[in-house]
Order: C-alpha cells, then structure tokens, then sequence
C-alpha cells in the first residue's frame, strides 16, 4: 500500500477538466511495469478519467526512464522544487513523495543499497528533517498553483509521539494553516483537501 490510494473514492467532481495531477516522486521498482499497481500507473489512469494531465517527476534518472515507459513526454527529469517554480499550469491533485525518510537502521541501509546514488547525484543526503525540508518547500511553491478545490496527498506521514512525522511533518501544518482539512490518514500518509482559494 501507498498513500495514493487515499484518494479511491474521493470526490473529484470540482476540480476542472484540464487541470493537472502532479505526482513529485515516481515509479521505482522496475517489476512495477508489469504490475501497473504503483502511483504513477495510478495517477495517469485517474487523469484519463478525469479529464486531467499528469506529470511525473523525479530527480532519479533510474526513476525517470521508468516513468517514462509509463507516461512518455510527461515524465520529467528535475527537482520538485524547480519543476514546480516553471509550471505554468493549475495543479488539482499533488502526490508529495519524492524525498525518502528513514524508518530505521536496517530502512536507511537498504535505501543507500537502491537508491543512494541518486542523492549523492544530487548533493542530497537522507535525513527526516531534509525530508520534511524538501517537502515544505516545494508544497509552498505550489500552494499558489493549486486549483479550488484540490487535494495534497502525502506518503509516509503519520502521528508519532503526539505530532506529525516523516515526509510531511511540516507540510501538514502548513497546510492545515492555509485553508486545508485532513480528509484520510493511514499508516502509509495522509490526504487534504481545500475548497477555498488561498489568495
């Protein structure tokens, strides 16, 4: 399970034809071509459905070229944050994901195993606070950009020890300040929505 799949069920009947699902954070396990069962695969279905456009987004090159396979000229190579800055277009869902956080030990060994060298490619070295970092920041740059209404899901974000941890430690309140609600939580993140515009 992902957080993507807060979002079955939800209501999407406000969010205008045309506008974008951006997915920060892509397909990564190869196998995951076949399955068709990960975010990317899912969020370029529910754009089909919708009537929306989906860009997929990551600083991975291995990530990248499999996103490519997926979604062709709409998988993009770059940082969230920077691709975020030159969108031009209205974002009506944003999957924030693109970030690792460390669980543990034995988690933070095997991500330097698969995917360390694209933060050391990037200057970038795996921390929590980085994570929650890298997140606030791109979510701050897009919050102008977002539809009303929209949706914000976040992956791998919870309540621990009585405030929120992992990849949207700092975005949750930051949205919960600007208008949003918490409509789903699980063990794998958390899902927000906003009807009012944020001027």
């Amino acid at each position: 399970m992902s957080a993507h799949t807060l979002l079955d069920g939800a209501n999407f009947s406000g969010i205008p034809a045309g506008s974008y699902i951006v997915e920060l954070g892509c397909i990564r396990e190869p196998q995951r071509l076949e399955t068709k069962d990960g975010s990317t695969h899912y969020f370029d279905r529910l754009a089909t459905e919708l009537g929306m456009v989906f860009n997929s987004v990551d600083f991975s090159r291995d990530s990248y070229r499999l996103s490519q396979e997926v979604v062709g000229d709409r998988a993009f190579l770059s940082d969230g944050k920077l691709f975020l800055d030159a969108f031009q277009g209205r974002i009506g869902i944003l999957y924030l994901d693109n970030f690792d956080i460390v669980y543990n030990e034995k988690h933070r060994q095997s991500l330097m195993r698969r995917v360390g060298a694209s933060y050391d490619e990037n200057n970038e070295v795996i921390t929590n606070q980085r994570s929650a970092e890298v997140h606030l920041g791109q979510m701050r740059v897009a919050l102008p950009k977002m539809t009303s209404p929209c949706f914000v899901c976040v992956d791998d974000t919870m309540i621990r020890d009585g405030g929120w941890w992992g990849k949207g430690a700092s975005v949750v309140p930051f949205l919960l300040e600007n208008s949003f609600r918490i409509v789903k939580q699980s063990e794998d993140g958390v899902l927000l929505f906003r009807v009012v515009e944020v001027l």
